[in-house]
């Protein structure tokens, strides 16, 4: 019984991992068409012809990204960027931020672990033990929020089972997102406006962080302990 308990969560895993990818790879596929003038033109008619319901329908999906902590948001940021602009985009994607870090403080406030553990895995929970010293919580939040390649939204469910503040805990990581969500949101403004040179710099800078914060994050979680 319980090897086949294993095996379900495994398969449920490998399906929930199929689909994330291949949304992310329809997604790429998607922004990289936009580089014929005609399909351009044509996305910049639909997204005028949808007014203030493609704004609310792009938070709600920030907002589930960051609550579910399973999918990745740099696609989301992207289209925000190539949707709305950069400063439209990134109203949107703080909106998210700020509305999903409230609900899941507010969830983890009144369900402690037994909600934690719907959305974070147990080896994620025993990776991050060193979150219990709390007179390190604040600079630890800003480390690893500003570190590409970390379980952000993950670690807003590890970091409300803390005695740090919300209000603190959202200013701090707020800030430390910032350079990675500017520069999302700036190719995929780039790419909307048609300046394809400028978004492919964006997109290598991206990449480039994003895979050194990857690979290092094992060695930043050591010398943080």
């Amino acid at each position: 019984m319980k090897g086949r308990r294993q095996k379900l969560k495994i398969a449920g895993a490998v399906f929930f991992a199929a689909i994330v990818l291949g949304v992310t790879v329809v997604l790429t596929f998607w922004v990289m068409s936009l580089r014929d003038p005609a399909k351009l033109a044509a996305f910049q008619d639909w997204i005028s012809s949808i007014g203030f319901g493609g704004w609310l329908v792009l938070l709600a999906i920030q907002y589930l990204q960051i609550v579910i902590a399973l999918i990745p948001g740099g696609p989301i940021q992207l289209v925000a960027g190539a949707l709305f602009g950069f400063w439209g985009g990134l109203g949107i994607c703080l909106g998210g931020v700020v509305t999903a870090t409230i609900t899941i403080f507010y969830l983890v406030s009144r369900y402690g672990h037994r909600v934690v553990s719907l959305f974070v895995k147990k080896s994620e929970i025993d990776r991050y033990q060193f979150l219990q010293d709390e007179n390190k919580l604040e600079k630890l939040a800003f480390i690893l929020f500003f570190v590409p390649g970390l379980p952000k939204d993950a670690l807003i469910y590890l970091f409300a089972l803390t005695k740090i503040k919300m209000d603190r805990f959202l200013i701090i990581t707020t800030i430390a997102r910032l350079p990675a969500l500017i520069t999302s949101l700036a190719a995929g403004d780039s790419i909307a406006s048609g300046d394809w040179g400028r978004a492919l710099l964006m997109f290598i800078a991206l990449t480039v962080i994003t895979g050194i914060g990857y690979f290092l994050q094992t060695r930043i979680k050591k010398r943080i302990r």
